[in-house]
């Protein structure tokens, strides 16, 4: 996942950014939470089976994300309830719930129908972010990131060199 990344400091903390062009913007992630990440889903592909957690941080007024963490869930049929029910501990715990992050296998990194209904209920800030994960047959990672743009949803793939 660390291909075509750039590092910085911040705040004595190494963070791998992602600069969307498009839009201007950047995705900043933590090193360790994009390290677990990548275990989290290539574990899971070489199990068979699925991956997908919330994720916390924050958006600035420039419009770029930093994402904090990436925390586990159980994925299934019933994961819009999953991730709500997790939203809702993580905020007791003063935790900012930012989006979720799943494992995705198509050939085309697109939302499918859980996912949209997953982001109408429970993800229509303008500070939301999805990330799709995608592990080639190379053992990298390809992501996708879905975010508000006004009232639509706009992405930006990110695939390894």
């Amino acid at each position: 996942m660390r291909s075509g990344v750039a590092s910085n400091n911040e705040s004595a903390q190494t963070v791998l950014t992602w600069w969307l062009p498009a839009q201007g913007i950047g995705v900043n992630l933590r090193v360790e939470v994009a390290e677990a990440l990548e275990l989290r889903i290539l574990a899971a592909a070489a199990a068979g089976g699925g991956a997908m957690g919330l994720l916390t941080g924050w958006r600035d007024a420039k419009g770029n994300f930093f994402v904090e963490d990436a925390i586990p869930v159980a994925d299934g049929p019933d994961a819009g309830r999953i991730l709500e029910d997790a939203r809702t501990r993580l905020r007791a715990e003063g935790r900012r719930p930012m989006g979720y992050y799943r494992r995705h296998d198509a050939e085309v990194i697109c939302l499918d129908d859980r996912d949209l209904s997953i982001v109408r209920t429970s993800f229509t800030s303008p500070d939301s972010l999805i990330l799709l994960l995608k592990p080639t047959h190379n053992g990298r990672i390809e992501a996708g990131f879905f975010f508000w743009v006004d009232d639509t949803l706009s992405n930006e793939m990110l695939h390894p060199p």
